[in-house]
């Protein structure tokens, strides 16, 4: 990571989350998927990133707006949860380091990139855990890992939209 973080990229990055978890999630609390039900401990990431998003001053206007992918399997499901939760192994080192660089900016790190704090390895473990419980035949596997793979281009597609908006500040 540069040693310079500035509010713009902050920004950002996190209005981009913001529009992943805001359009997945409503999803996901509709439908309470067996795999989010056995991972007793999941945090939510929309009501992180929308605290995260008023800490550095987002205008919520500058949201990126698309659709999410329709998940209506466990296995799909599972392969969302997978990539959120694999994200908080390297993101509370992000969060860590940004609360390093820049405490003007964000004093507290960033929640969204680090909600379980101390227990992140021990949440990871128990996900692991429902991962291999709920992916046990090769078509459950299948569906998880291309789920897994649409939710990557999600996160990907909204960082490029929250990039090229001509909204932001210069």
């Amino acid at each position: 990571m540069s040693e310079k973080c500035d509010i713009g990229t902050l920004q950002r990055v996190v209005a981009a989350h913001l529009a992943v978890y805001k359009v997945m999630e409503a999803d996901l609390k509709r439908q309470m998927p067996e795999c989010l039900c056995r991972h007793s401990n999941f945090q939510f990431r929309e009501d992180l990133a929308k605290a995260d998003f008023a800490d550095i001053q987002g205008d919520a206007c500058l949201i990126p707006q698309g659709q999410a992918p329709s998940f209506r399997e466990n296995a799909e499901w599972i392969g969302y949860l997978y990539v959120v939760e694999g994200s908080t192994l390297g993101g509370r080192l992000i969060s860590k380091r940004l609360r390093q660089l820049g405490s003007d900016l964000c004093p507290n790190g960033l929640r969204i990139f680090a909600p379980y704090g101390d227990a992140t390895r021990r949440s990871w473990t128990a996900f692991l855990d429902v991962l291999r419980e709920q992916t046990r035949n090769g078509l459950e596997l299948t569906r998880s890992v291309e789920a897994a793979r649409r939710t990557f281009c999600l996160h990907d597609d909204f960082l490029n939209l929250a990039y090229e908006s001509d909204r932001w500040p210069s």
